[in-house]
This record gives structure tokens, sequence and C-alpha cells, in this order.
């Protein structure tokens, strides 16, 4: 019931956890084999309706306060950032709002090289022409964003091609212009490039290594422990979810995951009895 809450709760941090809840249930359900059915049973709906319960709450509260069935009010601003790439395509019925983007877009493009985050600096103008209004305007460009997509896939899952392969390309955030010392600004860089360099190592390597899955005596010979396929699957999952929802730094969304599968990693190995807690 502990993981179930928690997961709840990460939900609401981020949408984009929405499948840990039913998640973690089936996952105790199916994989959890050594466990008599009615502990596995009960341990799944524990898990799997208090985190809903929190889900449920909390989507009931959007909806009582803005009439919108949703774990966010930000949804069109997220979508608009796939379908804001192709936005010359919006109908003509919607012609101030499709050019007052491509408009905030382009000039995104000349001063930076690429259009992400234009969204941003267009609401206002938006909002001027399409009425005023954050969450209207939000669930209008969401509106258009998903018919957008349904009539160009092939350029939707362009773009969430391009999302999933930035999810891994482990960034850090971080200023040198923040360091005045030039001396210290360039260890940090070079200390920094290297780490960089290794997490993008282990994620080639957690990418290759999770797909020879697929093969039967692979997952044999590996004899993985359950918590570590948990682990997998989570981060597979984050992987696609993430790029599905929204395109533009998506490696941010990457950030806590390479941690998290470290220390777990270094758990399960250490406790795991075929390894004699050595």
């Amino acid at each position: 019931m502990a993981g179930g809450l928690t997961d709840g709760l990460v939900t609401l941090t981020r949408p984009l956890f929405i499948f840990l809840p039913l998640w973690v249930a089936l996952f105790l359900l199916a994989f959890c084999q050594g466990a008599a059915p009615k502990v596995r049973w009960s341990a799944a709906l524990a898990a799997g309706l208090s985190g809903l319960l929190i889900v449920g709450a909390w989507v009931n509260f959007i909806h009582q306060l803005f009439g919108i069935w949703s774990l966010s009010v930000m949804n069109g601003y997220n979508l608009i950032k796939h379908a804001g790439l192709f936005f010359e395509y919006v109908p003509d019925e919607y012609t101030a709002i499709r050019d007052t983007y491509i408009q905030f877009r382009e000039e995104r493009i000349a001063e930076t090289g690429v259009p992400g985050n234009a969204i941003w600096y267009a609401i206002p103008a938006l909002e001027q022409v399409s009425g005023p209004g954050f969450i209207p305007l939000s669930n209008l460009l969401a509106k258009l964003s998903i018919q957008l997509i349904l009539a160009h896939p092939d350029l939707y899952l362009r773009n969430v091609l391009q999302g999933w392969l930035w999810f891994w390309k482990a960034p850090v955030y971080w200023s040198s212009a923040s360091v005045t010392n030039p001396v210290l600004r360039s260890i940090i860089s070079a200390l920094i490039t290297i780490e960089r360099g290794g997490m993008v190592v282990f994620n080639i390597a957690l990418i290759l290594g999770s797909s020879t899955l697929i093969w039967k005596k692979m997952r044999q010979t590996l004899k993985m422990d359950n918590f570590v396929w948990f682990v997998d699957s989570v981060v597979w999952f984050i992987s696609i979810i993430q790029t599905l929802l929204d395109q533009v730094d998506n490696p941010r969304f990457s950030v806590p995951h390479p941690d998290v599968g470290v220390v777990c990693y270094t758990v399960v190995g250490y406790f795991s009895p075929e390894q004699g807690n050595t």
C-alpha cells in the first residue's frame, strides 16, 4: 500500500508516471510467482487501488475547478511542441492562432536555431487573438494539436523518434559563466565531459542489454531478479511516454533515472543470494 501511495504521489509530480500504479499491480500479480495467489492478489490490489485513489482524487479536483478530465491543465502547451513543428496545416478557421504561433516559432528559430519552447513566448499574443484565459487556450491548442497529429501521423512519429533519442543523451545542466575562475572552469568542464560520456555509455549498455532479453537463453544466463526487470521496464516506459507527450529538451525527463538504476542494481546485486552478500 505504501508503494501504491508513493506511485500516486509520483504521478502528481510528473503525469508521465501515470502507468506506475497499474504497472506495479500487474507486476506483483504476474511476476512474483514465489508467493501464494492470495498474497499476490492482495499485494496487487493494495498497490494498484491506493495509487489510483490518489490519481483519481487529483483528476476529480482538476475537473471540479476547470471542467476537464485530466492530470494537468497544460496538455495543449505540451502537445503543441509536437504539432507546432507542422502548424502550417492548421485549418484557415484558426488563421489568427496559426499565424501568430508560426511567427513566434520562426523568431525562436532565428534566435536559437531550434523552435523549442516557442509556445512560452507566444502565450500572451495567442491569448489576445483567441480570447482571454490561460486554460481555455491550452484546451484549444490541445484540440488543434490532436487534429494535426491524427491528420499527419508520419510527421508526429518522426518527432517522437527524435524525442526518444534525445532522452538518452545524458544532459548536464550547468552554466560555465557562473564559474569565474578560468582554471576551475576548465577542470569542471572536463569532469562534466567525462561524466556525460560515462552516462551515455551506460545508457547505450542499458538499451542494448535490455534488447537482448528477448532471447530466452540470455534471460536464463543472466538470471535476472524480478526487481531488476521492474526497474528496466519503468525506464523503458518513461523513455517512450515522455516523447509521446512532449518534444523539446527531452533529456530533462531522464535526469533522475540513471541514478535510480545504478542504486537499484547495486542494492539488488549486494543482497542477491547468488552473490553471497559479497
